[in-house]
């Protein structure tokens, strides 16, 4: 850029300095880019992690909740056939105490008939 006369020609150095100015600010501009894509992929990264998380956590919620319900169900089975139990055998009793009547009927007639 120096002319013969040993000077600078400015209107080259303006042009030198802008095309410099052109390179640098491509250059800052794709590395805001690349980091800001970056950045990107790290925050879709992190929440594909809390979304497995989440889902995670959903299905052993599910999970338990199948289990409560279930151990619901056995225990409500289980007070029914104790009930059932009961009741048979209460029913199961009564006709041993029938059947004492029915033979005492029975023993009375024959006293009757002989």
């Amino acid at each position: 850029m120096p002319l013969h006369t040993g000077k600078f020609d400015l209107n080259e150095y303006g042009k030198y300095l802008a095309e410099k100015s052109a390179e640098i600010y491509e250059e800052k501009t794709k590395q805001a880019v690349d980091a800001m894509e970056r950045h990107r992929q790290e925050c879709l990264a992190r929440d594909a992690k809390w979304q497995a998380i989440i889902d995670r956590s959903d299905e052993l919620l599910k999970e338990k909740k199948e289990r409560e319900h279930q151990q619901e169900i056995e225990r409500l089975m289980e007070e029914k056939r104790k009930e059932v139990d009961r009741e048979v055998s209460q029913r199961l009793s009564m006709p041993n105490e029938h059947q004492k009547k029915l033979n005492k009927a029975m023993s009375e007639m024959s006293k009757d008939l002989f």
